[in-house]
């Protein structure tokens, strides 16, 4: 086994652990197990580590209240959901917060509000969000270096999914809705002591497609669906409705042809259950190749 990790420290020297780790066709988990270095933070391999174990089910994706997923860019993001906890019972508040572990060769872990919307479920209508902007920050305690990855598995369990659970319910939360009820309570003639609601953010079509378009945006690029090439959203004023655009790889169904089918149907509902769970629109589905 020596001779063997010598072999491969060698080619690690010689080419670099990413670049190794596709020589040899294994995860970069599995590689720094088989050396058994140390995974130090600061040259994003603890990043790297963890991101693949939460995309491949080794680390929980769930914590409480709370989903967790990646997008392409590699961010973590945790999404929360809470029915009448604070506002009226037919509220949903939703909150996505962006808390990437060494984010970007950083020795510590950012957690910052990304978005958080109030909708009433009665008639799925968003009544006010407000996004994180940089107003709603805390990181977790710097950490140098882990001595292998059952230490850096242990820190995700033990450390970060504890800690940016708290900072969330105890810090963002409560600021979160004291800022919409200020909000609401001076710009809509809202309460949350009421017993209902005034509807009076319905707003033009105009501010609804950018709003709109540019929150879709971000929710589908946290799909990862290899076959489609890009989204596109075109809104029809006069059936007031959403045409949602989905360009798939004509390449990738001709090179694919026994599951394409099936990558299209999954493609399609992941992202109309996407863009309908989220906005109150009525939305025409067409599918384009190129």
């Amino acid at each position: 086994m020596t001779k063997g990790r010598d072999k491969i420290l060698k080619l690690i020297d010689e080419l670099g652990l990413w670049k190794t780790k596709e020589v040899l066709g294994i995860s970069l988990t599995k590689l720094v197990k088989m050396v058994g270095m140390r995974i130090e933070s600061a040259i994003g391999l603890a990043n790297e580590i963890i991101i693949e174990n939460i995309n491949n089910g080794n680390l929980p994706t769930e914590y409480k209240e709370f989903k967790i997923s990646t997008n392409m860019d590699g961010v973590v993001y945790w999404e929360g959901k809470f029915y009448g906890e604070h506002f009226l019972p037919n509220m949903v508040e939703t909150i996505w917060v962006m808390a990437t572990p060494f984010w970007d060769g950083m020795t510590w872990t950012p957690v910052e509000t990304d978005w958080y919307s109030l909708v009433d479920r009665g008639d799925n209508t968003l009544i006010a969000e407000i996004e994180g902007g940089g107003d709603y920050y805390e990181q977790l305690d710097e950490v140098e270096s882990f001595s292998n990855v059952d230490d850096l598995f242990s820190w995700y369990n033990k450390v970060y999914l504890p800690s940016v659970y708290e900072i969330i319910i105890d810090n963002f939360l409560p600021k979160l809705r004291q800022d919409m009820d200020d909000r609401l309570d001076e710009n809509e003639g809202y309460s949350p002591m009421r017993e209902s609601i005034i509807r009076v953010l319905r707003e033009e079509s105009e501010g609804k497609t950018e709003h709109f378009e540019r929150k879709a945006g971000r929710l589908i690029n946290t799909l990862e669906i290899p076959a489609v090439k890009r989204v596109e959203f075109d809104y029809d004023e006069m059936m007031d409705a959403y045409h949602v655009n989905i360009f798939f790889d004509r390449q990738f169904s001709i090179d694919n042809p026994k599951n394409f089918n099936k990558v299209k149907q999954k493609a399609v509902q992941e992202i109309g259950s996407t863009v309908t769970s989220y906005f109150p629109f009525k939305f025409l589905f067409y599918l384009h190749y190129e």
